[in-house]
């Protein structure tokens, strides 16, 4: 099984993610200054009725 690698940047109200070294995500949130980090799963229903999982490992979080 091939992992893919997930980094996100959130400096100030811009947020930055890349998917495998590929820029996919650069924008700005103004909605809100603090809150919580979450892991989120789309489609889990279908996943686990076919038995598959979502995992995550090497998850770390460094403050700017």
């Amino acid at each position: 099984m091939d992992w893919n690698h997930f980094r996100v940047k959130m400096d100030g109200d811009r947020i930055q993610t890349w998917v495998n070294d590929v820029l996919i995500v650069d924008t700005t949130d103004t909605m809100s200054s603090s809150g919580f980090i979450g892991l989120q799963f789309h489609g889990a229903y279908k996943e686990v009725q076919n038995n598959k999982k979502s995992m995550w490992k090497n998850i770390r979080i460094k403050e700017l």
